[in-house]
């Protein structure tokens, strides 16, 4: 019985593991900086995400196909970046969130901005 149950609550955790899908990017500017994910139920805002920039500017963060709509990035700079999470991966690209003119997003076709 015990593991039964085990086996049915690791298939559970691998199956939503296999159905995140994540924003990665590149931000040159926020090396070492936090970034989070925030999400919006009605007018209130919960967190999704949040991950620490490396030191090459790399960061990635997960979301859940229950985690639909519109979300922000937000990281040191506190200038949110908002995105549409619609169960697509997304990619962002740029020097650092508030300085909007150098982000582009690369991948994800309902946030896509081009190179």
């Amino acid at each position: 019985m015990i593991k039964t149950i085990i086996t049915i609550l690791l298939i559970l955790f691998y199956n939503a593991f296999l159905n995140a899908q994540s924003i990665t990017g590149n931000l040159s500017q926020l090396i070492n900086k936090p970034i989070n994910l925030e999400g919006f139920n009605g007018l209130t805002t919960y967190p999704i995400s949040s991950s620490t920039i490396d030191e090459k500017g790399a960061f990635k963060l997960t979301y859940a196909k229950a985690d639909y709509g519109v979300g922000y990035l937000m990281s040191a700079d506190e200038k949110p970046l908002f995105v549409i999470l619609s169960g697509e991966d997304i990619e962002v690209v740029g020097a650092s969130l508030g300085t909007v003119e150098t982000i582009k997003i690369t991948k994800g076709q309902e946030n896509y901005s081009g190179l």
